[in-house]
């Protein structure tokens, strides 16, 4: 029998149930390119949150759009092939992470309709719930072995599959964490019903802050019927009875597809929201998963985050669910648009073609006008002629067919994006205005609401409205991630795909000189006397990886630091770098080339991650080691076994640490990959407490610079997760906090600060990507 799927979407955020489908679901039939052993198959995606990290939107749309092609791709059988999905998402989120130092992780739900068979598989917290030739059946079928590592955390995901007869009005429902929360009774209740609107209306009310969920109901040529009766037996052993687990490590074949019509894009009903393409959608290179760029924007626009979803959190809130659009009818509610403007639609449509219908025949009459009778001499038309004719009278009507219809669909969804929009800029305006609105969920519901606004705005950008509720939407997140905008200009680009360190400024406050741990080189580039503008840029690095150091090879690069007098390097007044195997190169601009000096490295070092210097002593934070190495001078040279920072039993660990700082005093401060901040004197812990800090605080530190001016006395702090550079006391509190205004993206992947406070004002220069800021006071 032929089957054809009605499909629903469940997608609450903040409490509130949307109308439009959740970022990371998906449902593609064959393409044309597929392979030919998948040409029947029909696969439905759903890309779920997981971890703790805020993630774009875009992040779960494109893992889905990766999977699919990957999946249509494969020669292998259906769970091999899933499974061959699921790795290519897998992959791409390590790359992710690796290239721009995120921590996203993602849960999935993959299944896969080949003629009277379903195919699942998932990774993470996740859940499918079905009712089957009117059994109650759950994926998987212990409740207590549901969370499964999520897509990110390793090089090989762990996966479950399962294998299903099917059969008409057959229900799936797949979840993510939020679904999984919601008790079995409701589940029950819900897949019961044989109805997908009461299905979103069960689970709109059972789910708490945030579901993402995809209904499936497989029905034959007569539509739904009315379920029948639960068997009691599957109530007592659901999945046994009917489900087939198939382990990991297998790969099974999908029995032979029959000669039957298979089922092609137009025989899907979506009940609440995408059209199916019969093409998989191009794909997006990994490293560029994110936010997507304004297409236009007024001068005073700032972007943060669009597009971003909050990570999935676990405490209730009580917001009333909107209502979702009804399933059944999709000549009217699946547009959004009332059945009126339809019908008009349709007449307008169909009145035109009729138009171009009768002046296409009027002009063949023209062109071939019918012979006389018993004549037969009349003249003869070209068949290159007739042929043109043929060609171009239909692609016309196409044309025009076609431009009617994506007008009306990007109408319709530009006014359903507009009213979630409004609907949560409003919501977030009025918990903001009330007096016992906390911070925590004040900055959550805005984030919301520029998520929507968001969507609304790639859909017309120029409409006022929308662009005006974006940038309110933007300026309340500001204010809860204590940030200011500010004017950023671009100094310096380097090469792509740079991971860089630093930068350093020289004691001349005319030099500055950025690690480039990618390609393992420093560079030495010229600014002006006021330290705005590089005035001489020198792409031939003054240290790098591979060179010959008097006997020694340099290996991969660590950090670079500025040594004055006294020290105990090869050169003073120079610029310093550390290779991983302790070797210490210099470099004095007066005094060219390179010069090296071996350090006596202790039995533990392990793993050096960064340097620093404080009076003549050199200083190396060893993070595979637990341990700070201190280097002493004798004799004027960094010659001896170097002494342990930390001693004792109680000492901190530092697996995490990346970067530190010492004040003027000798006090060190270590900042972590998570953000937090740890505060030493003499090895020993001391109290540092971030306060006025951003409402969901630090969650990726990547750099830490200490600037000891008597006047300016502050140390900074750069913050990955908000794309800002934060300036905080030494005690914690944080007094301002830096993005950019006029550059979108600028700070989107951060690696670096320094600050000049000589010339009486403070200079901010900033690394991120490849590109190096100077930020003005």
């Amino acid at each position: 029998m032929k089957l054809e799927a009605l499909l629903g979407h469940l997608f609450v955020v903040g409490g509130r149930s949307l109308t439009s489908k959740p970022p990371g679901a998906l449902v593609q039939v064959a393409p044309r390119r597929a392979h030919r052993t998948r040409e029947n198959d029909t696969l439905f995606l759903l890309i779920t949150p997981a971890g703790q990290a805020q993630v774009p939107a875009s992040f779960y749309e494109n893992l889905a759009k990766i999977a699919s092609e990957e999946y249509f791709k494969s020669r292998v059988g259906v769970t091999g092939a899933l499974r061959e999905a699921l790795n290519a998402a897998n992959t791409a989120i390590q790359e992710q992470n690796q290239k721009q130092a995120t921590d996203y992780r993602a849960g999935a739900l993959l299944m896969v309709k080949r003629s009277e068979e379903i195919f699942i598989a998932r990774s993470g917290t996740t859940l499918c719930v079905s009712r089957q030739a009117g059994q109650y059946v759950t994926f998987p079928d212990d409740p207590e072995m549901i969370n499964l590592m999520p897509l990110g955390s390793q090089a090989n995901p762990i996966l479950e599959f399962a294998h299903y007869a099917l059969h008409p009005n057959d229900m799936f429902v797949l979840g993510d964490a939020g679904l999984a929360v919601v008790t079995d009774e409701v589940l029950q209740k819900a897949t019961g019903t044989g109805d997908i609107n009461q299905v979103l209306e069960i689970l709109e009310k059972a789910v708490q802050r945030q579901a993402f969920g995809s209904i499936v109901q497989f029905v034959g040529p007569e539509g739904p019927t009315a379920p029948a009766p639960p068997s009691p037996v599957a109530t007592a052993s659901p999945a046994k009875t009917t489900a087939e687990i198939i382990p990991a490590s297998e790969s099974v074949e999908a029995t032979p597809v029959s000669e039957g019509v298979p089922i092609a894009s137009a025989e899907i009903s979506d009940a609440a929201a995408p059209v199916l393409s019969e093409t998989t959608p191009p794909l997006v290179p990994v490293d560029m998963m994110g936010t997507t760029p304004l297409q236009s924007q007024p001068d005073d626009l700032v972007e943060n985050e669009i597009g971003t979803l909050p990570a999935p959190t676990e405490s209730p809130q009580a917001f009333e669910p909107r209502p979702q659009p009804e399933a059944a009818a999709p000549d009217s509610d699946q547009l959004g648009v009332p059945r009126t403007l339809v019908v008009s639609a349709l007449m307008l449509i169909s009145n035109a073609l009729a138009a171009i219908a009768r002046g296409a025949n009027t002009a063949l009459d023209r062109i071939l006008p019918e012979p006389e009778e018993g004549r037969r001499d009349g003249k003869v038309v070209p068949m290159n002629v007739v042929a043109l004719i043929a060609i171009v009278v239909p692609t016309i009507i196409a044309i025009i067919v076609v431009g009617l219809v994506l007008s009306e669909r990007d109408t319709t969804n530009f006014e359903k994006y507009r009213t979630d929009a409004v609907a949560a800029v409003d919501e977030a305006r009025a918990f903001s205005q009330s007096s016992n609105g906390d911070d925590k969920t004040g900055s959550e519901l805005w984030n919301i609401a520029l998520t929507l606004t968001r969507r609304a705005f790639n859909e017309d950008p120029q409409d006022s409205e929308i662009r005006n509720l974006l940038i309110e939407a933007q300026n309340n997140i500001d204010r809860y991630d204590r940030v200011r905008r500010v004017q950023v200009t671009k100094l310096r680009e380097y090469g792509e795909n740079a991971d860089l360190r630093g930068p350093i400024i020289s004691a001349n406050t005319v030099d500055i000189y950025t690690l480039d741990k990618a390609r393992g080189t420093v560079y030495q580039d010229t600014m002006n006397s006021s330290g705005t503008g590089i005035i001489e840029e020198r792409d031939v690095p003054v240290i790098q990886r591979g060179m010959r150091v008097r006997d020694y090879t340099a290996a991969n690069l660590v950090d670079i630091e500025w040594i004055g007098n006294d020290g105990g390097a090869a050169q003073d007044n120079a610029l310093v770098a550390l290779d991983e195997n302790g070797l210490l190169i210099t470099y004095n601009p007066t005094f060219p080339p390179a010069d090296a000096l071996k350090l006596v490295l202790p039995p533990t070092w392990n793993r050096p991650v960064a340097i620093a210097l404080w009076r003549q002593n050199f200083y190396v934070l060893d993070a595979g080691a637990n341990q700070i190495w201190r280097y002493e001078p004798v004799e004027g040279s960094y010659s001896q076994v170097p002494s342990e920072y930390f001693t004792g039993s109680q000492r901190p660990d530092l697996a995490n640490a990346v970067d530190f700082a010492i004040d003027e005093e000798g006090i060190i401060y270590i900042l972590f990959g998570d953000g937090a901040i740890r505060k030493f004197r003499g090895g020993e812990p001391q109290t540092f407490d971030y306060f006025n800090a951003p409402v969901d605080g630090f969650t990726n530190g990547r750099a830490l610079f200490i600037d000891n001016n008597p006047i300016s006395y502050s140390l900074y702090m750069v913050d990955r997760e908000h794309q800002a550079v934060y300036k905080s006391s030494f005690g914690g509190e944080i007094n301002d906090g830096f993005k950019p205004a006029n550059q979108l993206n600028a700070f989107d992947n951060l690696t670096g600060v320094a600050v000049d406070s000589s010339r009486g004002f403070a200079r901010m220069y900033v690394l991120s990507g490849n590109v190096l800021y100077l930020i003005s006071p």
